[in-house]
């Protein structure tokens, strides 16, 4: 994580930048005390504290996603290619299988 080369950007931004300050190496330490000091009620809590820490940088290229999210992600590989187009661009869009 202290690899990540934005965050003295995110920690203090441009006036200009439009998303407000995110120390994430500070909030990172702060769930470390509160996990060393058993705030946490569960691992679910401890995990989605971690997700929140680093999603408030708003850089896809910064992620984190535990393991306790990963038992919830459901999929249907049914839909992988489907899109949805508008025939003129003002009348509701079909379905459409791109391989087809």
């Amino acid at each position: 994580m202290q690899l990540q080369s934005s965050l003295a950007w995110l920690k203090d931004p441009p006036a200009d930048y439009g998303l407000p300050p995110t120390d994430v190496l500070a909030l990172m330490d702060e769930i470390e005390t509160k996990a060393q000091a058993g705030d946490y009620a569960s691992e679910y809590e401890f995990q989605e504290a971690i997700f929140l820490a680093i999603t408030g940088a708003h850089d896809g290229h910064f992620a984190w996603f535990g393991d306790v999210f990963k038992a919830f992600v459901f999929g249907n590989p049914l839909l992988d290619d489907l899109v949805s187009v508008s025939a003129d661009g003002v009348s509701l869009p079909q379905l459409f299988h791109k391989s087809k």
